[in-house]
């Protein structure tokens, strides 16, 4: 990782994910240094500020885990549906804004959540992030973080020239 080389990403994510957002945090962090931009959600909804947020960034990074259900729990769509309301907001907005986007996603929204081609998707089962540093998905999820730091710095030295 470049000491020196720092990136604004916004933060697509739920606050109550602790253990999942730590763990993509750790896996982001091996390879680029971050600041995040979050939408704190203590205004009122605004979808301009929300836009306005996103493209002040160099890359959108989204973690849409599931809480609330059991890891193994094969949920209905209209449930996944609500679930990810938000998080289908902001991606659409990250889509417009022509931001470099990563986002890693619960498995069972598989069928739920729609993305742009340039959108670098992971999927990932909620049992295997659990298991720490000893997932075996860890490897897959790394190279798509170092991946996105390479299409982030190239978007970055773009919009710079």
């Amino acid at each position: 990782m470049s000491s020196t080389e720092h990136y604004k990403l916004f933060l697509s994510h739920s606050y109550k994910a602790t253990a999942v957002n730590l763990y993509f945090f750790s896996l982001l962090s091996e390879v680029m240094a971050v600041q995040f931009e979050v939408d704190e959600g203590s205004k009122q909804l605004s979808v301009t500020r929300l836009e306005m947020m996103i493209r002040d960034c160099d890359g959108f990074l989204g973690i849409y885990p599931i809480l609330g259900e059991r890891d193994n729990e094969t949920l209905p769509p209209d449930k996944l549906h609500h679930l990810s309301r938000y998080f289908r907001l902001e991606i659409e907005l990250a889509t417009r804004s022509r931001k470099p986007m990563l986002i890693f996603a619960d498995d069972r929204f598989r069928n739920t959540l729609r993305f742009h081609r340039h959108c670098r998707v992971r999927w990932y089962d909620a049992r295997e992030i659990t298991a720490g540093e000893l997932n075996p998905s860890r490897a897959r999820l790394q190279k798509a973080t170092d991946g996105f730091r390479t299409e982030v710095s190239l978007s970055k030295q773009m919009r710079i020239c």
